[in-house]
């Protein structure tokens, strides 16, 4: 029996990612996903307004929400490794990004489910890494 597969065709599926969908993955990312590479989330200066009236308390939820309303989060790595706060490296997140990591995410992935309540800490470190990096930087 021959083992190799031809690809005939790609196939491109839209999903739609609701806005609970964003809040949950970065709430699934801040409190578990990102916590062993990330230094640190915030909202980017030009979203202040989005940040200061969210009705979110948490700084998951509350950047999730920022990221839904057309705004941008700060991400800090600290690639270095040297704990220093100015050595940081901060990464734009905003809807734009996010949607490329999602789909960079599935096309590393497929077998993925599409189900965001299969969207465990792992899946979300993910996103996130293809969405700021285009690349999983840390494993």
């Amino acid at each position: 029996m021959d083992e190799r597969i031809d690809k005939c065709f790609d196939l491109t599926l839209i999903h739609p990612i609701s806005e609970q969908n964003v809040i949950d993955l970065m709430t699934t990312a801040i409190e578990g996903g990102v916590n062993y590479w990330c230094r640190g989330f915030k909202s980017a200066k030009k979203s202040k307004e989005l940040a200061d009236s969210s009705q979110y308390k948490t700084l998951s939820e509350r950047m999730g929400d920022i990221i839904c309303r057309g705004g941008t989060v700060l991400v800090a790595d600290d690639e270095d490794e040297t704990g220093d706060p100015d050595d940081y490296r901060w990464h734009e997140l905003n809807k734009v990004i996010l949607q490329k990591g999602f789909q960079g995410f599935f096309d590393l992935r497929p077998s993925t489910g599409l189900d965001p309540g299969d969207w465990d800490a792992e899946v979300a470190d993910m996103i996130i890494q293809m969405a700021i990096f285009g690349t999983i930087v840390y494993a």
